[in-house]
Parts: C-alpha cells; sequence; structure tokens
C-alpha cells in the first residue's frame, strides 16, 4: 500500500512545462495590448490565418504590466520575443 501511494505521489511532482512568453509580430516586437483580453487570446489561441497556426497556446492574456499579449502553454517550437535576441526595431 505504501509503494502505491508513493508512486501515485511520484506521478503527482512529476509536472510537464509548456513554453510561455511573448507572440512577437513581423518586425520582432511584442503584440501590443490594452486591456484587450479576448484579442490576446485570439493571438494565441483561435488564430485563423495559416501564418499564425503556430500559436496554438492554450491561454493568452493581455499582460498589463507590460501592455503586451503574453501566451501560456505554448508549442516547444513557438518563437516568443527573447530580451537577449530582441529584433524589434521600433
Amino acid at each position: 500500500m505504501k509503494i502505491l501511494i508513493f508512486i501515485i505521489a511520484s506521478f503527482m511532482l512529476i509536472g510537464v512545462e509548456c513554453k510561455e512568453g511573448y507572440p512577437t509580430n513581423s518586425e520582432g516586437c511584442k503584440i501590443t495590448c490594452l486591456f484587450n483580453d479576448p484579442y490576446c487570446k485570439g493571438k494565441c489561441i483561435n488564430l485563423s490565418t495559416q501564418a499564425d497556426k503556430k500559436w496554438k497556446g492554450v491561454e493568452g492574456y493581455c499582460n498589463r504590466r507590460d501592455i503586451a499579449c503574453y501566451c501560456k502553454n505554448l508549442p516547444e517550437n513557438a518563437e516568443v520575443w527573447d530580451p537577449n535576441n530582441n529584433k524589434c526595431v521600433g
């Protein structure tokens, strides 16, 4: 019985971590928003254009501190804004 509890507890501790970050526009800048969670959710989850199919995050919201869309649970190959490799010109 103790072994069964140990195995169940071990599975609960093992978490699956997904990629998170700020999606970028064509210029490499964060996608800006202002109190518009549905817009950001659409950018992260329900995008209709073929070019945006890489954004299949489960969650998306407007990060009001940075005034930019933020995505959670993105696939590992999704490109997100990187402060060390900032391509934004504006």
